[in-house]
């Protein structure tokens, strides 16, 4: 399996992150501290995650009954809890680039939240699920290990180390960063029995852009197809939030941005039947335009 295995792999820039003001009346930029790199990314999303884990442990503190409006990351948190829910045996979930691995505080919003609405989809005690993180930092290991102490987690610093077998892979679009090659993506999603993942893919060829960088990967998803082993459907989504500034990602070409579902047919189903048995679920599943649709059909609708 060929992988990236440092912060830049094919680098294509430099990373910084910054403090700084604007005078006023000069306009002068003065620029206090600065960091660049890996140390520039980590710092900036140790803030990001740690404020999102205080966010949540905050909504589980408090004794008011939740909304649905209020669970964060549903299309993360919420759909790998159905998951979780719609097949038994899966007990393990597995994350590229699991940064503080705030899907744990997730997991257990969203099993406050059905419990309180005696909803059908009974989620797993995150307790009793093993949680693996694939993970280059350092610093967000020990940080997601320290915060999470009282959890089954360990953590993989490459794909190579993973257990030939996984159950659940949750992606949001490191693996762009972390593969260069449908083949090599393949390889991967191929261990688990079920991958949800956020995949920037290509109606025509691999191509690579760029973003905070580094590489940028769109895989060509007519050979990703080629190389899976089950059945990948696109759930939603066509377009991602792009940068705050510079050039459009995908450069015009043709492009799909979205989440997809690579799994066996009986466990695609099972868990579409599992979402739709919960009114507030499948309200979201609804809004979202969520449907099991063969990835291949983007390929013969848009040409």
């Amino acid at each position: 399996m060929s992988e990236v295995k440092d912060y830049y792999g094919l680098r294509q820039g430099t990373t910084y992150l910054e403090i700084f003001s604007v005078l006023e009346g000069s306009g002068d930029r003065v620029v206090h501290r600065q960091l660049r790199d890996q140390e520039a990314y980590d710092t900036w999303h140790l803030s990001l995650y740690m404020k999102e884990i205080l966010a949540y442990q905050k909504l589980l503190h408090n004794k008011a009954p939740l909304r649905f409006d209020q669970l964060p990351r549903p299309e993360k948190n919420l759909l790998v809890s159905v998951l979780l829910a719609a097949q038994p045996r899966w007990r393990q979930v597995v994350e590229l680039g699991s940064s503080l691995f705030e899907m744990i505080d997730g997991l257990e919003l969203v099993k406050r939240f059905l419990a309180q609405m005696h909803s059908p989809i009974r989620v797993p005690d995150p307790h009793d699920v093993d949680y693996l993180g694939i993970e280059i930092s350092d610093l967000l290991i020990q940080a997601a290990e320290h915060v999470h102490r009282e959890y089954r987690l360990t953590h993989v610093k490459d794909c190579e180390k993973l257990p030939s077998r996984i159950d659940v892979l949750y992606d949001r679009n490191v693996s762009s960063y972390a593969f260069q090659t449908p083949k090599a993506l393949a390889e991967l999603m191929n261990r688990a029995e079920v991958c949800l993942m956020n995949l920037f893919v290509s109606k025509g060829q691999t191509f690579l852009s760029a973003r905070l960088g580094k590489s940028l990967t769109y895989f060509s998803l007519a050979e990703l197809i080629e190389h899976l082993e089950r059945p990948l459907y696109h759930l939603f989504g066509f377009k991602a939030p792009g940068p705050f500034q510079g050039s459009e990602l995908s450069r015009g070409r043709p492009v799909v941005e979205g989440f997809f579902l690579c799994a066996g047919e009986e466990d695609a189903q099972a868990f579409a039947s599992m979402a739709q048995s919960d009114a507030a679920v499948a309200a979201y599943w609804k809004a979202k335009e969520m449907t099991l649709r063969p990835a291949a059909e983007l390929l013969g609708r848009h040409g």
